[in-house]
């Protein structure tokens, strides 16, 4: 499972050691339904000390999975990563730099976009205790009229879950911007709901006629096959902590994240055949593996009689890729 790094535990602990648990339990059902309403980001509409906390209590650690899962999806057909410089857009408490520390993965500059001034101050605490000596450049200002600044170009361009902060209408402008400061890849996440993987399904389809190259989760460049009546997404498990169940009145020990991804690169890669796209379906002597490829989603069947081949499609899991 993706657990916060004990840096990062610790820094929350301390924070928590004082607090009346009782208020963050009654604020958190109206944090709870503004995210799931899937209308702004979850740390979009924050409005004071309490509810940062809460979302540092609640959705911290969910996110930090989810984007973990990218992180190790871009490694899977990249390999190493080289030391790059990385431009944040809707940086948070630094949830991405966080991931890439846990994943291994290091750069030699970070510029972090961000307009809520009390996320710099926790970003700066929990991204300095993985990554003391990192170079941060801080913007302040709204992504669209920032890219008219002409940053220059990083190696690697993020946007987690910061898409559905963008209005509709100047979505693909932004995209067009964000794309022509990437120099080698860009990262897009979203909740893993029907608007989500909208969201994700529109930008793909903007990027590859833009001349970009997929990486994940897609295996191909067709058209998306996801039906109308399904969504493209994936799950992260994470423990919940004592706080955790506690704010959320939860019993179980841990928590699945859904989430939305595309990554794409300046560069083709070589790609597996398919996707497993939903969770395998294991019956008696046999296993059914839904998979995307060449364009069109199938469940295909492996038996006991395929020997190695339903050993490792037993192996497998929703959102791995195929063979």
């Amino acid at each position: 499972m993706n657990d916060l790094p004990s840096p990062v535990q610790e820094i929350l602990s301390q924070e928590f050691m004082h607090v009346k648990l009782a208020e963050f339990e009654k604020a958190f059902s109206s944090l709870s339904t503004s995210y799931r309403s899937g209308k702004k980001k979850s740390h979009s509409f924050i409005r004071n000390e309490k509810e940062h906390l809460l979302y540092l209590a609640t959705r911290l650690p969910a996110t930090y999975a989810a984007v973990c899962e990218v992180f190790y999806a871009f490694q899977k057909v990249v390999g190493v990563v080289e030391e790059g410089s990385i431009l944040d857009i809707g940086t948070g408490p630094g949830t991405l730099l966080v991931a890439a520390w846990k994943m291994g993965i290091s750069f030699s500059k970070a510029t972090l976009i961000e307009s809520d001034a009390a996320w710099r101050v926790w970003a700066e605490k929990i991204i300095r205790s993985l990554h003391p000596h990192l170079p941060l450049e801080w913007h302040f200002e709204d992504i669209g009229k920032l890219l008219l600044k002409k940053l220059p170009a990083h190696d690697l361009v993020t946007l987690s879950y910061s898409l559905n902060e963008l209005p509709h209408e100047s979505r693909t402008k932004i995209l067009e911007g964000c794309w022509n400061l990437t120099q080698k890849f860009l990262f897009l996440i979203e909740p893993g709901t029907p608007e989500g993987f909208s969201r994700i399904r529109e930008a793909r389809d903007f990027l590859l006629h833009k001349g970009a190259h997929i990486l994940a989760p897609c295996t191909h460049a067709m058209e998306c096959p996801m039906s109308k009546n399904d969504w493209c997404h994936f799950s992260a498990r994470f423990a919940r902590t004592s706080l955790h169940r506690r704010i959320k009145g939860a019993t179980l020990g841990h928590e699945d994240e859904k989430y939305s991804y595309v990554i794409v690169s300046r560069q083709p890669h070589s790609l597996s055949d398919g996707r497993i796209v939903h969770t395998p379906q294991k019956n008696k002597g046999h296993i059914g593996l839904p998979l995307c490829r060449d364009g069109k989603i199938e469940v295909k069947i492996f038996s006991k009689k395929q020997g190695d081949l339903y050993k490792q499609a037993c192996r497998s899991n929703w959102g791995d890729s195929w063979p």
